[in-house]
């Protein structure tokens, strides 16, 4: 951007708010460009046999990704990434979870990825001309921006997949049943000590009782 938007004055470089920004030179202007980061929708795919990875026309021939797209005006973030997996691959959504944000500063974006599960025929749109589906098992995170969101998500589906260790188990059982075996053998003591004081402080007030009947 070279010239200000609104009174087409020639934009100038200064320092404002701790960064070098294009702002416009008329005064009575005063237009900054903040290049704020756009917000861009990611979306794993996950069908039954595994994730789609699909292809764009303007991408190198053997990098496959998950499918993506802008947000429109006064839509969610989440209604967007229903609509983009029902536009760029023909798909129903019927589960939407969020990943996290992600930012990429290349394009200047920030990245807002979901994991999808989806069902129907895949039928690729016009910005995309050939898909994998990829097995869970298999899928490896990427370098930058939506191979961070596929690893975070892969991540978050180890701790079902892994199996609690034989031995913790022994151990905890082991913990349990010296608890027990505690608890059984110190209950009549802990009766004991109760009933003495209990009987304790019977006495003292039969004791209070009695002094105050002889006393009257």
């Amino acid at each position: 951007m070279k010239y200000c938007p609104y009174c087409k004055s020639t934009l100038i470089k200064q320092q404002k708010s701790h960064a070098l920004r294009y702002r416009c030179q008329n005064k009575t202007c005063a237009y900054v460009n903040w290049n704020n980061p756009i917000p861009v929708v990611a979306v794993i795919v996950e069908v039954s046999s595994g994730v789609v990875l699909a292809h764009n026309v303007k991408w190198q021939k053997d990098f496959y990704s998950v499918i993506s797209g802008f947000l429109e005006s006064n839509e969610s973030p989440e209604a967007c990434a229903v609509r983009e997996t029902k536009e760029e691959l023909n798909l129903t959504v019927e589960k939407i979870d969020l990943v996290g944000c992600y930012e990429y500063p290349a394009n200047n974006q920030i990245i807002i990825a979901y994991h999808v599960k989806a069902f129907g025929v895949i039928k690729l749109n016009h910005e995309l001309d050939d898909y994998r589906i990829v097995p869970v098992s298999e899928l490896k995170p990427w370098q930058g921006g939506t191979g961070r969101a596929i690893k975070d998500w892969i991540k978050r589906r180890e701790p079902s997949d892994k199996k609690v260790p034989a031995d913790a188990k022994l151990i905890s059982m082991k913990r349990v049943y010296q608890s027990y075996n505690y608890f059984s053998k110190n209950l009549l003591w802990f009766y004991r000590v109760a009933q003495r004081r209990s009987m304790s402080r019977y006495r003292q007030i039969c004791s209070k009782t009695f002094c105050y009947e002889r006393s009257t």
